[in-house]
């Protein structure tokens, strides 16, 4: 019972990061908004993956759920570049040209997890 405790914490705070995430999107405007709501969501697929890994009884079902975590991890670090980016008032690192640059070894890392 009490190692099924951390799992199910992580799972409720990954309600909670998505419910920030959703609600700071919807209710404020502001600078660095949009970035900063997709990094709780991140978040949120990490610990959410991670909770629910360890409650799987399974290999195939760690794996799995290890796989879902792995999107979390490597898109919190894009996003939390962006923020930072947005929010110290960088706009112009975040071309086009520069966020499929920094796309890629996250993309790469998603790619070989999954297979």
């Amino acid at each position: 019972m009490i190692t099924q405790l951390i799992p199910i914490g992580l799972i409720l705070l990954a309600a909670l990061y998505a419910g920030v995430g959703l609600l700071i999107r919807r209710r404020r405007p502001g600078l660095a908004v949009k970035p900063f709501a997709w990094m709780m969501l991140s978040i949120a697929v990490w610990s959410l993956g991670y909770g629910l890994e360890l409650l799987a009884p399974d290999l195939s079902g760690k794996l799995f759920w290890a796989k879902v975590e792995i999107f979390g991890i490597a898109s919190v670090t894009v996003f939390l570049f962006s923020f930072s980016a947005t929010y110290t008032g960088r706009n112009y690192l975040l071309t086009t040209r520069n966020q499929v640059l920094i796309w890629g070894v996250p993309s790469i890392t998603m790619l070989l997890a999954s297979l």
